[in-house]
This record gives C-alpha cells, sequence and structure tokens, in this order.
C-alpha cells in the first residue's frame, strides 16, 4: 500500500503514486486504516502495477469510515476502487509523465482537470480559475 490512512476524517489531494511490479498481487493504491470518518480521495494521479488483482482505492465494508474518491487519474489498475465512493470525475487515462520525477507532459489529460473547488490561488496565472492538474505538481 503506498498511502494508508490512519486518523480521521482525512483528505488525501494532490498525491502522485506510482507502484512498479508487486509480489503481492493485491498491490494497493490508497487504503484507509482501522478507524473511523470520513476520507476524502481527490486530485491524485494513482499509475498501478498493470496486474487485475490491483486496486487503486481499498477501503472495506466493515469500517467505519466513509471514502469517497473524485478526479483522480487512475492508470493500470484491475479495479479502480472497492468499497469506497466514486463521487465523479475520475478518469482512466495514461497521465503522459514527462520525466522520472512525475512532472507532466504537455497534453497530459491530468492537466486543467481538478476539481473545481480545489484552491488554485498559488498557480501562477493565467490558471483560468481551476486547480490546474491532479496529482503532486499541481
Amino acid at each position: 500500500t503506498a498511502i494508508s490512512q490512519q486518523y480521521y476524517p482525512a483528505s488525501i489531494v494532490h498525491n502522485t503514486v506510482v507502484l512498479g511490479p508487486c509480489a503481492d498481487v493485491a498491490c494497493r493504491g490508497i487504503s484507509p486504516g482501522n478507524t473511523g470518518g470520513d476520507v476524502l480521495v481527490r486530485n491524485n494521479i494513482l499509475v498501478g502495477p498493470g496486474n487485475t488483482a490491483s486496486i487503486g482505492v481499498l477501503s472495506s465494508a466493515s469500517l467505519p469510515a466513509t471514502v469517497t474518491a473524485d478526479f483522480n487519474l487512475f492508470h493500470g489498475w484491475g479495479t479502480r476502487f472497492q468499497d469506497a465512493a466514486s463521487g465523479g470525475g475520475d478518469v482512466l487515462a495514461d497521465p503522459q509523465f514527462a520525466d522520472a520525477a512525475f512532472h507532466l507532459a504537455t497534453g497530459s489529460p491530468a492537466i486543467d482537470a481538478g476539481h473545481w473547488e480545489s484552491p488554485f490561488d498559488g498557480e501562477p496565472m493565467p490558471n483560468g480559475g481551476r486547480a490546474t492538474a491532479r496529482g503532486t505538481f499541481s
């Protein structure tokens, strides 16, 4: 598991998660722990290992947490969600990284694709009044 959240409520926002081959075929990108509360997973890029058993955002029906994921970009996952709700706006696409540091290339589907309520005031102008991108370098 790349990100495991243990304290709630929580927001997991603007992260880039890239998993290589996993020894455990059920690799997970983001997986809340075992305490209660709500978790929002938003504006992330999650690149999986390419196996069919991998899960992008994993919760558990037995947890008291409500996990909602929206405006994330998924690539290479067998399953995007398990026991987590999609709030909409998620994209299945290659993020088109420009380099090994995971900067986005021109034309990436993650550019100008952030949630409309996400802060954008720290972004260079012109920014279109919207969070520029999903992932870490947004």
